[in-house]
């Protein structure tokens, strides 16, 4: 088990997890128990063919603020990736260590959701995404993070983040 102290945000922590991964697939699932365990084995018998394979929440069970944030995600994942993709944020996903490995030095250590980042530069890169709709629960325990008034300064932050990478990306393509 890894522990990320101090305390670095959920971005970070992702970036650590998966680059301390060993495997040749990394596999991602968020531990607020929305999405049940299983449907991460559902993905694994998805992916043959694919770079990556992204859980999309069948019926959302958030705030309205997290359902905008995620309207606004699709639309800007959609610029910048040249591809319409419903939940590209997704705390359920499955991807290869190989592409992994060529993402990684453009996400810089503090990117706020680094799952955009690798879903708009497989796109770019035509590497083959997979989706497969998943069971997404209430909340059982705890409370989300990111409440109404952190919105604003969080779409920001993550904005000016998933353009620069996208850029640097489609910049190394060349």
């Amino acid at each position: 088990m890894l522990h990320q102290v101090p305390n670095q945000g959920h971005g970070p922590a992702l970036i650590r997890g998966f680059d301390e991964a060993s495997g040749t697939w990394i596999g991602h699932l968020d531990t607020d128990d929305q999405i049940p365990t299983a449907e991460l084995g559902r993905l694994w018998a998805e992916r043959d063919g694919h770079s990556l394979v992204l859980g999309n929440r069948r019926t959302r069970h958030d705030p309205r603020h997290r359902l905008v944030l995620t309207a606004f995600v699709r639309l800007l994942v959609r610029l910048l990736a040249g591809r319409t993709v419903p939940d590209a944020n997704v705390p359920c996903k499955l991807f290869t260590r190989e592409l992994w490995s060529e993402v990684r030095p453009l996400v810089p250590a503090d990117t706020f959701a680094p799952s955009l980042s690798l879903v708009i530069l497989a796109s770019r890169w035509n590497r083959p995404v997979g989706t497969l709709e998943v069971t997404h629960r209430e909340r059982s325990t705890g409370a989300s993070s990111l409440n109404p008034t952190r919105l604003a300064s969080v779409v920001a932050l993550c904005t000016r983040q998933t353009v620069r990478v996208a850029y640097v990306g489609a910049r190394a393509r060349r």
